[in-house]
This record gives C-alpha cells, structure tokens and sequence, in this order.
C-alpha cells in the first residue's frame, strides 16, 4: 500500500515539475522582448540592480531630471513609455499653439499688404509675390496637416503599444503567482513524499521487531514443550509465515 502511495506521489511530483517547467519555457520564449523595448528608448536611461530579494530596474528621463520610476523590467518600460507619450503630446499642443499664432500673424500681414498704397508699377510685383506667398501657405497648411496625422498614428500606436504591455505585464504577474503556487504545492508533494518513507520505514522496522518477538515466543514454545515431554506441533499449529513489506 505505502508503495503505490510513494509511486503514485512520484508520479506527481514529475509531472508538476514538467509543467512548472514548460510555464518558464513559455515565458521565457513567448514573452515580450524587454531588452529590445529598452533599444527602443534612447531618450531614457536603464539601470538593472540586482540583491538578495530579486533584480529591480531603475528608469530616468535624459531631458527631465524629475522623471525616474523604479520596479521591476516591464514596470520600468511602461513607464517610460508613458513619460514619451506625455511628452509628445505636449509637444503637439505647443506646436499647434504656435501654428494659431503664425497663422494669426500671416493673415494680419496678408490684409495690411492689400489694403496698402504702393506705387503702380511695385503693386504687379506685390500681386505675384502675395500670390506666391498664398501657394505656400497652402503648402505649408496641407504639410501640417500631413505631420498632424503622422502624429496622431504614431500616438494611437504608442497607446496600444503601451495596452498591449499592460496586459502582458498582468498575464506575466498571472505565471508569476502560478509558478509561485506550483512551487509550493511541489514543496508540499516532496514533504509528503518524504513523511512516507520515514513512516514505510518505521513500519519495516516495526515488521521486523515483531517477527523477531515471533521467533523468540516460537522457540520458547518449543523449549517449553521439550521440557514438558509434549508431543511435536501438529499441522495446524505450523508458525505462520511472515507477511512481507509492500
């Protein structure tokens, strides 16, 4: 019985520490590529400290010294990423404030030209020059809004870029706390497997105390019987025999 107890345990034990590897296998093969995310960050410094409750990640901004974030890898990127995304989008609303007041100025400059006295023979030259300055003011207009676009496509794609890491930072939480469990009820599993040895054991020794008790009791019956002038044991009185350990 303690032997298919302790087999079947073993079996256990394997088949929990190959699943327990696969989920390192997974992760470490089918993770995110941190390193390269790192690569793809030159505006931000990282720096990996690593001591006895595990490995941290530092992260600061190169143009911000107020920014710095501490965690481990994929908290660190996240951040970073958002600090990037924060910073573009202030940018956008500064250039478009900028943008409101150029246009507020070419349009102030456009009326005065038209409504000023020139000479006759400079107003043909102004027309061609205010004509061209229009073209390029459409130009420059059509340009903006080309950049506004490029802008807005590359945010959209940094905010789902920085969703999607999100959600693998929870799933790669999620193996973290699978594993951790595994770990555990592998710790257990081995316990228990070594609390049934210790008892198969105790009971092997307690086996064999009590066929020695057997045979000692066995040969005193005989020396008794001897002395006795008994007549010898019969069939049925044969000593039964041992009942060997599983």
């Amino acid at each position: 019985m303690l032997t298919t107890i302790s087999k079947c345990l073993a079996v256990f034990t394997v088949v929990a520490s190959l699943l327990f590897l696969g989920i390192a296998v997974i992760s470490s093969a089918a993770g995110p590529n941190w390193a390269g995310d790192i690569e793809e960050l030159p505006e931000f410094s990282f720096t990996e400290t690593v001591s006895e409750t595990g490995t941290t990640w530092g992260v600061k901004s190169r143009s911000d010294a107020d920014f710095s974030k501490t965690g481990i890898l994929p908290e660190a990127v996240v951040a970073a990423r958002k600090k990037l995304r924060d910073e573009q989008d202030d940018r956008i609303k500064e250039l478009d404030r900028q943008i409101a007041a150029m246009d507020a100025r070419l349009n102030g400059t456009w009326n005065a030209a038209k409504t000023a006295r020139v000479a006759p023979g400079a107003k043909q030259i102004i027309e061609v020059d205010l004509k061209a300055i229009d073209a390029r003011i459409v130009q420059l207009r059509t340009d903006l809004a080309d950049i506004k676009l490029q802008i807005i496509a590359k945010t959209s794609a940094g905010t789902k870029l920085a969703e999607e890491i999100t959600q693998v930072q929870a799933n790669t939480e999620t193996r973290r706390e699978d594993v951790i469990r595994l770990q555990a009820k592998l710790e257990e599993i081995r316990a228990d497997k070594f609390r049934a040895k210790e008892q198969q054991k105790r009971l092997i020794d307690l086996l064999a105390r009590v066929t020695g008790n057997i045979d000692r009791v066995e040969r005193r019956n005989q020396q008794l019987r001897k002395s006795l002038n008994k007549p010898p044991r019969r069939d049925y009185e044969e000593k039964p025999a041992a009942i060997p350990a599983e």
